[in-house]
């Protein structure tokens, strides 16, 4: 492999076990290495063994074709349908960029969403505001 190639595999390793919310040591044992040289892996201090490789995507989940030829894929099990984003009860991103962009876009409508509720509740309040004006 080539060290642009283990760079990346490091840096994915991190993003996918803190996304699992796998702490190194946990991974260190898996590999029968301490914490230290797992960190140095994951840093890209010390190349990664084949077969370590093999034992971290196991632990992971992942395959470990997708540690060196792209981007980790993410998969979201029983998803909802919110806005057309998300269809069926499992979904899966190869791009992460695209995922990015879909994110971005249920956020827009999420807030579009939350500004019509603050106005019908401004529009409640001042209901309720000449109701108990009219009551006094």
């Amino acid at each position: 492999m080539s060290d642009k190639t283990i760079d990346m595999i490091g840096h994915k390793l991190r993003l996918i076990r803190e996304n699992k919310g796998l702490s190194r040591e946990y991974l260190a044992q898996i590999i029968s290495v301490d914490e230290r040289t797992y960190e140095k892996i994951e840093n890209d201090k010390r190349d990664l063994r084949l077969s370590e490789l093999e034992l971290i995507a196991e632990a992971l989940e992942v395959n470990k074709e997708d540690l060196w030829l792209r981007e980790p894929s993410l998969t979201f099990e029983n998803c909802q349908n919110i806005g057309g984003a998300f269809s069926g009860s499992t979904v899966t991103y190869n791009n992460l960029e695209e995922l990015k962009s879909l994110f971005n876009e249920q956020m827009q409508l999420l807030q579009v969403q939350l500004d019509k509720k603050d106005q019908q509740i401004k529009a409640l309040n001042q209901q309720l505001s000449e109701l108990m004006h009219k009551l006094k």
